[in-house]
This record gives structure tokens, C-alpha cells and sequence, in this order.
């Protein structure tokens, strides 16, 4: 009998409820008098666990301080299957639509200054692409990172589709914080 009840207690301890259904039988009466015992047990001894929401946020995403010499070079992974709905002006890249105005850093609800990192993983792909709607007075990409690293060295300033992406350093923007009225923006959807 002493075996069946430590049998029993151990699987209360893991299977509280289901262990109860089964202990409707006469023999286990004694069980039933330890169950109380073994419930408090079991919260003692069990680590608390804390429900912690968290949220991971690719390092692309995140704004950088670093200047244009000492940014490190990120992987250009994709990390989703799913294809953003963009607009033909807009670059669709991880689920995102991402494009260029002359709107001194101010992007359009719904969407947010892109960093460095992602412009510099989708760059080439807006050859073809226009402004969103103003046309810049500068070519030098104004992102969410502190520095301007990314320009136009042709093509930019002008209505029509860009010949080429940005580059680094395109137009000599190399560490630069310019903040002209129709500054050239990356923005990206939120």
C-alpha cells in the first residue's frame, strides 16, 4: 500500500487534477488526505515562472550613432516568406515597404526613418523607382542613424525614375547631418 500512495503523490505532483479523477477508488483514501499537503508542496518547490513578453527586433532595425567608417557590415537575410503589398514607387524587402521623398525626415503614417543597415541591403532595387511624392532639394539620404552615409551621386533632385540606387558616399554624404527643406528620406513601413 505504501508503494501505491508514493505513486500516487508523485503523480499529483506533476498531474494534480487528472491524478484527482483517478483517486475515486476506496483504496486510495490515504493519497486523499496527503493531496493537500502535496499541492502546497508543489508550489514551494517549483520555480515561479514569470510570464515576460518579449519582442526581438532585428539589428537593422535599430537606429545606430556609429559614423559611415565604422558601421559594420550586416547581413542582408531575409527573414520572412511573406511579401509586403507595396506601392510601385516602394521597395519591398523582409515585409516592409521602403521609399525615398523629399520630405526632411518626416515619412507618411504608417511608416518610420529607415536605418542605414536596411538601406544599404536594398539600395540597388530603387534604380527604376521615383520620389514618393516631393522631389529632393539634396541627395543625401536622411535615415534614422545619426549620419548620413547614403546619396545619389546621379540622377537625384530631378522628377523621373532614379537611374541607380544610392551608394555610400554617393554625392560625398559621408557622415553628414543635413537637414535641407526637401532633405532627401528613407522611410520604411512600421
Amino acid at each position: 500500500m505504501a508503494g501505491i500512495v508514493l505513486a500516487t503523490v508523485l503523480t499529483m505532483w506533476l498531474k494534480p487534477i487528472s491524478t484527482m479523477l483517478v483517486l475515486q477508488h476506496r483504496q486510495a483514501q490515504p493519497v486523499l488526505q496527503l493531496l493537500p499537503q502535496a499541492l502546497v508542496l508543489r508550489q514551494l518547490l517549483q520555480p515561479q515562472q514569470q510570464q515576460v513578453q518579449t519582442t526581438t527586433l532585428d539589428a537593422l532595425y535599430i537606429p545606430s550613432t556609429s559614423t559611415c567608417s565604422s558601421t559594420l557590415v550586416t547581413p542582408c537575410t531575409t527573414t520572412t516568406t511573406l511579401i509586403a503589398n507595396c506601392q510601385s514607387y516602394e521597395v519591398q524587402w523582409n515585409n516592409h515597404c521602403y521609399y525615398l521623398d523629399g520630405t526632411n525626415g518626416t515619412c507618411t503614417t504608417g511608416y518610420t526613418l529607415g536605418t542605414n543597415a536596411i538601406l544599404n541591403c536594398i539600395a540597388t532595387q530603387f534604380a527604376g523607382k521615383t520620389y514618393r511624392n516631393d522631389i529632393s532639394n539634396n541627395c543625401c539620404v536622411w535615415s534614422a542613424d545619426t549620419y548620413q552615409c547614403y546619396g545619389f551621386a546621379v540622377g537625384c533632385n530631378s522628377p523621373g525614375p532614379f537611374t541607380v540606387g544610392p551608394t555610400v558616399s554617393g554625392a560625398g554624404c559621408t557622415n553628414l547631418q543635413l537637414r535641407n527643406s526637401l532633405q532627401l528620406s528613407f522611410c520604411g513601413s512600421i
